[in-house]
């Protein structure tokens, strides 16, 4: 009896550990799938996110709250100091304390307009550094509303490079401001090769490297790019050199490009009404495509890049964006996976005559391109149709098949595309089959 509890002990023992070794696998296992689905799958850190409204609507507190669990600091512009006739002028944007909610990490940052390189050469500094903290205490005394406490503040100037002197002797004096908050700039890739840059961002806390950028395309039919892609590698490296923390701001925007009849540029087109002149004839639209940041980040997270902080994304989506990444479309590149495209397409009944159609997009990507869907009838067509808004027929043969084409709809927007009635003599329902919906190339 005693050889066999020995026995059965041995056993319990072999299979305790054997449980326990399963079970520490199945917690590493789980752990990496954690680790790679969180906000800490970077080289660096951090994800960051600009939120460059300078009109606060509700659309923006659903968006920071949709985030909240891959973001975790937020660079909100706070306000714009020009020079202007000889005297600086503030314009400050109205922030609604009521969108932060307490823990959140936030720097507060400022525009600078390039003119005010020339009262910056001779050193007018003071009525600056006067106005700078109106502003930043206005602000900071409105997130503080809801127990959010203010950490940073950041400087946007795209300095002149041959001024970057006098840009350091501005920062000293905004260090002298306010020393008790952390110091941030934006950061031109062209200033890494300056002899000043060094000691510019010695006065900082960090910088952020701005890998986007935007040349507006000569001929309507030449691509335009917005993210740094073939040399963006090469600034990180070189900002790695410098020695000193960094952030790399990386873009999820677009625009909107408008030419005139004989191609020659009109102007540029980025969120808000759209408003077109008559003398306007094309418009190209240029945005961030998700697949190109992927592969910069790919390379990022395979090179160690000693001094990188993280990423600051310019800039929040919101919903009402037009040419912005969806929220969802930044979850998944932060994710490090493609943002999923779909769409799908429903009918209502609304009497047994009346049959209204609607377009959905269901996946996690906004794009620009045109869909269109097929709805073959089976037996008698309808008597009478309407198409709506952008959306239109094509050209077909009889009444058993209906091709619809348009625009495609934002990530989580269902749109009602057309309405068609029948003659309903035997009052049955109408029976047909929608087809799946596909990218229209055509013009």
């Amino acid at each position: 009896m005693s050889g066999l509890r020995q026995n059965n002990k041995k056993k319990l023992e072999e299979m305790t550990i054997f449980s326990y070794v399963k079970y520490i696998s199945f917690c590493c296992g789980l752990a990496a799938v954690l680790s790679f689905f969180s906000p800490a799958n970077l080289s660096g850190s951090e994800n960051a996110v600009y939120v460059w409204n300078r009109n606060w609507t509700p659309g923006i507190k659903e968006s920071m709250a949709e985030l909240r669990d891959y973001v975790n600091h937020y660079v909100v512009l706070c306000g714009e100091l020009k020079y202007s006739h000889n005297n600086w002028k503030a314009a400050s944007v109205k922030l609604k304390g009521a969108y932060f909610k307490e823990g959140m990490k936030v720097t507060l940052a400022v525009r600078v307009p390039e003119a005010a390189n020339k009262p910056f050469s001779e050193g007018a500094f003071k009525d600056f550094a006067v106005l700078l903290g109106e502003v930043v205490d206005g602000a900071a005394k409105e997130v503080a509303q809801t127990g959010t406490a203010i950490e940073g503040l950041q400087i946007d100037y795209d300095c002149p490079t041959s001024k970057l002197n006098d840009y350091a002797r501005l920062l000293t004096e905004i260090r002298r401001k306010f020393p008790d908050r952390k110091l941030s700039i934006t950061a031109l890739p062209t200033w890494l090769k300056s002899d000043s840059f060094k000691s510019l961002v010695a006065k900082t806390d960090y910088y952020i490297l701005q890998l986007h950028a935007f040349e507006v395309p000569k001929n309507p039919k030449h691509e335009g790019a917005i993210f740094l892609g073939p040399k963006a590698p090469v600034y990180v490296k070189a900002a790695d050199a410098i020695n000193h923390p960094f952030f790399i701001s990386l873009p999820t925007y677009g625009y909107e490009i408008l030419y005139s009849e004989s191609g020659q540029f009109v102007g540029l087109h980025a969120e808000g009404p759209s408003y077109y002149p008559p003398y306007v004839s094309r418009r190209k639209i240029v945005t961030t495509k998700p697949d190109e940041i992927l592969s910069f980040l790919n390379w990022l997270d395979g090179n160690k890049v000693a001094n990188l902080t993280g990423i600051c994304w310019f800039r929040l989506p919101v919903d009402s964006d037009e040419f912005n990444w969806s929220v969802d479309s930044l979850k998944a590149v932060i994710q490090r996976r493609k943002p999923a495209l779909s769409f799908s397409v429903r009918h209502e009944y609304r009497d047994k005559n009346l049959v209204e159609v609607y377009l959905t997009n269901n996946g996690e990507q906004n794009t620009e391109k045109s869909v269109y869907f097929s709805i073959a009838w089976k037996g008698h067509g309808p008597a009478i149709h309407d198409v709506f808004g952008k959306y239109r027929e094509l050209e077909r043969s009889g009444n058993e098949e209906t091709e619809i084409v348009g625009p495609a709809p934002k990530t989580g927007h269902e749109i009602m595309v057309g309405w068609f009635r029948f003659d309903n003599f035997k009052n049955d329902k109408p029976s047909f089959e929608i087809s799946r919906v596909e990218f229209y190339e055509k013009n």
